[in-house]
């Protein structure tokens, strides 16, 4: 059974953590660190009872390489296709990609405000563009007005080789990657 994920109201997420997983059926499974999952947009993180964690439903995909038409073709689909695809996982084991609304540069109050902070604490900022990618490693439910994500550092003369992680207030960003309205406007730092 292949299921598109385009067709599917998540996100992508990678497990940043391995998390054992008791299946109805199969026991205990293993989801090892790396595992590619959806993030379920219609399941909000939530707290257990009695437990101070957020939890996130997941489900986690197998990456299957195919040859079709004189080319491989790579598609994902579901660990578990037996009615049990979905899992409960601590939100604190996820990592997502984030999507940049708007420009994040020098002149923008947001912006000048944390190049203020980075300079009293000799910490980098990074420009970001509209349409720029990163990778938000502590997904939560509440996150802080200044998230760190996961990217190159770009400055106004170009693009640093090595990631790091960089401050952008959570207004300019977009938690998660639907599919692209615009094909041309997606591009990785």
């Amino acid at each position: 059974m292949v299921i598109e994920m385009e067709n599917w109201n998540a996100v992508k997420a990678i497990l940043k953590k391995p998390w054992i997983h008791l299946h109805p059926q199969a026991g205990g499974c293993l989801l090892p660190l790396g595992t590619h999952a959806l993030l379920h947009l219609s399941q909000a993180p939530f707290r257990k009872l009695g437990d101070s964690r957020e939890w996130a439903t997941i489900t986690p995909l197998v990456i299957q390489s195919y040859y079709e038409k004189g080319a491989w073709h790579v598609r994902r689909v579901p660990m578990f296709t037996d009615g049990y695809s979905r899992v409960t996982i601590p939100a604190a084991y996820i990592r997502i990609d984030i999507r940049v609304l708007r420009d994040f540069v020098p002149g923008v109050p947001e912006y000048d405000e944390i190049a203020a902070r980075g300079a009293v604490i000799n910490r980098g900022v990074s420009i970001f563009r509209k349409g720029d990618i990163a990778t938000l490693d502590d997904f939560t439910m509440y996150p802080p007005c200044f998230i760190e994500v996961r990217c190159p550092r770009r400055t106004l003369e170009g693009v640093e080789a090595f990631p790091g992680l960089y401050p952008i207030h959570r207004s300019f960003v977009q938690l998660g990657l639907p599919p692209d309205p615009e094909r041309n406007s997606q591009h990785k730092l």
